[in-house]
């Protein structure tokens, strides 16, 4: 089968030949194009690509839908409306140039003083001879009014103080200060917490081991006698725990616990002194 354009034997698609076919695609015809053609109808060139229009135009054709030339977004060339140069605009109806002066100078693009050096002068808001940033203000304004839209220092941040009278210490937690604030917390949730993390018991098992111990101490048989310091009541007992395995063993009076503690656990210790009194009481004891 030949082609129906030109006759060649080697047809591509709808009985033309590759190069037919190609013609028919771009120019809508098959037929030669013919070199005293008319220009491309967009720009006015003489060198056609394809349906009337050179490369440019018709490849903007295809991405664009028309050949028309279209403008790059940004970028507008027009006369500046104060130096009446054509140039690439930036805003208000002003080129670069024109703009930042403007904008460095409270909106006068013609701001000249040979006084100050350039983007130096009084602050709009402060009065204060600083480096103008933006829109006529210095730095910190500028930074409160692009931040939090007003030009007001923010407020001052009053210190508190105890909510005790009498106590102008500064609060800690609660409204308290940090003494205040041991004094109104609960006390029993105080000694749990030291209980659990020190010994690893809560308070209902020293309770029990207490009651075991008739409320006295395990070595002497005494109650507590050493005042706290806070209230000036008497202490707790004492628990006692093998210091190498961490073990509770019993509730002690400080004096008894200090004892044991200063002797090194040591039952050979303890022994020895045993005898030394044994040998000394009647020194002692006359």
């Amino acid at each position: 089968m030949s082609c129906s354009n030109c006759g060649e034997e080697k047809v591509k698609c709808k009985g033309l030949c590759a190069r037919c076919y190609m013609r028919m695609q771009r120019h809508g015809t098959p037929e030669l194009l013919v070199k005293d053609k008319e220009p491309c109808y967009g720009c006015g060139n003489e060198k056609v690509h394809a349906k009337g229009l050179c490369g440019s135009c018709y490849s903007r054709l295809l991405s664009n839908g028309s050949p028309e030339k279209t403008r790059p977004k940004g970028k507008t060339v027009a006369e500046c409306d104060f130096c009446g140069e054509r140039k690439t605009m930036a805003a208000h109806g002003l080129c670069k140039k024109c703009y930042k002066r403007a904008r460095d100078h409270g909106g006068d693009p013609n701001y000249i003083d040979k006084n100050l050096p350039p983007k130096i002068r009084p602050c709009k808001n402060c009065s204060e001879t600083r480096e103008i940033v933006g829109k006529g203000y210095c730095a910190p304004c500028y930074q409160r009014l692009w931040k939090k839209g007003t030009l007001e220092y923010a407020p001052k941040r009053y210190r508190k103080f105890c909510l005790i009278e009498g106590c102008d210490k500064p609060v800690v937690s609660y409204g308290f200060c940090g003494t205040h604030r041991i004094a109104k917390r609960d006390k029993r949730s105080q000694q749990d917490y030291h209980l659990k993390k020190k010994f690893g018991m809560g308070s209902g098992e020293y309770e029990k081991l207490l009651e075991s111990q008739g409320g006295v101490c395990a070595i002497c048989g005494n109650k507590e006698t050493r005042p706290d310091h806070n209230n000036g009541k008497p202490r707790r007992l004492a628990v006692d725990h093998n210091h190498k395995t961490g073990k509770v063993r019993s509730l002690l009076c400080s004096n008894c616990n200090i004892a044991i503690g200063l002797l090194g656990d040591s039952t050979d210790t303890i022994k020895s002194a045993m005898e030394y009194l044994e040998a000394h009481k009647n020194q002692l004891n006359p």
